[in-house]
């Protein structure tokens, strides 16, 4: 069941075209599913990995390094800052149970490629994928920290298994 916290609103976000061409647009604020929470982004960093979007387009919107404010009044995550981390998981499979929810075996979706992402003014981001943000980190470098700390860490964890 999806439900919507602000019916018929709209929003703006950022529409790849593809052809080297983005545009700003209008669009219909996301539904939220069951055991999602809405996010209002701050700010979304800028990926290299964008740069294919620019050129080839994108069927959701894109961006994938997002930080934001949960926008659920009445739900108890009702303002966490946060860092969104992107792939969908269960945590419940063999994969996510051993920690490497980046290699869920039941669900594979990413915000931002396959699902709405952060280059819009809200996101509905399941509330296993949020990564709360201390207040210390300014909102400007508070996205780099899914690309920075995210990218070693998964490597230190993966050569952590293999190198005694």
């Amino acid at each position: 069941m999806n439900v919507s916290p602000r019916p018929n609103s709209i929003m703006q976000a950022a529409v790849f075209h593809g052809g080297d061409r983005i545009t700003i647009e209008r669009v219909a604020m996301p539904d939220v599913g069951t055991g999602e929470v809405l996010v209002r982004v701050s700010r979304t960093a800028l990926c290299g990995s964008d740069f294919k979007l620019w050129h080839k387009g994108a069927e959701f919107t894109a961006g994938h390094e997002i930080f934001g404010v949960v926008e659920q009044p009445g739900h108890r995550l009702h303002g966490l800052r946060c860092a969104v981390y992107i792939p969908l998981h269960c945590d419940h499979c063999a994969a996510c149970k051993r920690g490497d929810t980046q290699m869920c075996l039941e669900v594979s979706s990413l915000i931002g490629w396959n699902r709405p992402g952060g280059y819009a003014e809200y996101v509905p981001v399941p509330e296993n994928c949020l990564l709360p943000v201390p207040d210390d980190i300014e909102d400007s470098l508070a996205p780099l920290l899914l690309d920075t700390i995210g990218t070693s860490g998964h490597a230190v964890r993966f050569v952590s298994r293999v190198v005694p």
